[in-house]
């Protein structure tokens, strides 16, 4: 057998045979501590009370054993600020009687306030049926389990105290969060960008890079190519008159009586369109060319005979 052991005394397996006879519940509170008087005694079955008891403690934790049935574990906490005696004995107290006397390796309980010297017991007791066993628990000192506290907290180990790791699965410190905290970005306190300010900008498109009205916008390299490669027919210049509204001078060539679109269509209004015939080796020089503004976006063009002359033409407009 064991050095240390415990056994159901003669009162335990009388309650537990009543339990079970009348249907009812063993109700076990608490575990009692003893001294042994000295020395650690051999647990009997004709016990009824400890050889010398130096402390009850509530029962904190009670389960059914995992493979065995008539099996029951039972854990109990003795604070820190209670001690001041040498453990040498246990036993289980149901219905206010000692069901169960046991002995202990000795051990010294010192009352320490600190909080460093709190003692866990917990042990496993056979009963002849486990199931007439109920418990009563001290809620006050119920603590997490080895395999919760595992799962569900960060070893102190693995928490990143710097800002240089890229590993996900890392968890930050709460000095690194306030540094980031402190030093973020306030998106309340960006202004646009202009001539006189530093600030955000936002990129224009291809087709406000053409028309050149936007005195707040930036052109990428990627726009500035494509402006340069687009075979441009129409540029801007400014108009001291109304800054915000640049004149846009566009050209090319056209089939006379055919609907034509301008390159871009006039964010305002087409202001007036000039046309005069291509000339391939013949002499158009006195046929009367007309041009009609249709639209901001369109126009039509004509010349002396419908003959389907290709005439040269520029517009200007805001």
């Amino acid at each position: 057998m064991a050095e240390y052991y415990n056994v159901t005394t003669n009162l335990g397996d009388a309650e537990i045979a009543n339990a079970i006879a009348t249907n009812t519940k063993l109700n076990i509170t608490h575990i009692a501590f003893g001294d042994g008087n000295g020395s650690v005694p051999t647990p009997t079955k004709t016990r009824t009370s400890l050889v010398r008891e130096v402390h009850r403690q509530a029962v904190t934790k009670y389960e059914r054993h995992a493979t065995n049935a008539n099996w029951i574990v039972i854990e109990t906490i003795i604070p820190s600020d209670i001690g001041g005696f040498t453990i040498r004995e246990m036993g289980i107290i149901a219905n206010g009687k000692l069901i169960s006397h046991g002995s202990h390796a000795p051990f010294e309980k010192v009352a320490d306030p600190s909080g460093v010297s709190e003692y866990r017991l917990r042990f496993t007791q056979n009963v002849t049926d486990g199931s007439v066993v109920e418990i009563t628990l001290d809620e006050s000192l119920i603590y997490a389990s080895q395999a919760w506290v595992e799962e569900n907290f960060i070893k102190r180990s693995e928490i990143v105290d710097n800002l240089t790791t890229n590993d996900a699965t890392k968890p930050v410190s709460a000095k690194q969060v306030k540094k980031l905290q402190d030093n973020k970005l306030n998106t309340s306190d960006l202004k646009d960008a202009s001539t006189g300010q530093k600030g955000i900008i936002q990129v224009a498109s291809l087709e406000e890079a053409i028309a050149g009205i936007e005195e707040l916008k930036a052109i990428t390299p990627a726009t500035l190519i494509a402006l340069f490669s687009s075979g441009l027919n129409r540029f801007s210049i400014p108009n001291a008159s109304e800054p915000r509204k640049p004149w846009i001078i566009q050209f090319g060539v056209a089939t006379e009586y055919v609907q034509t679109n301008f390159p871009i269509a006039y964010p305002n209004a087409c202001e007036v369109i000039l046309a005069t015939p291509k000339v391939n080796g013949g002499d158009n020089s006195g046929a009367v060319t007309t041009a009609y503004i249709l639209s901001e976006s369109k126009f039509q063009l004509t010349c002396g005979n419908s003959n389907g002359n290709v005439l040269y033409w520029v517009s200007i407009g805001k």
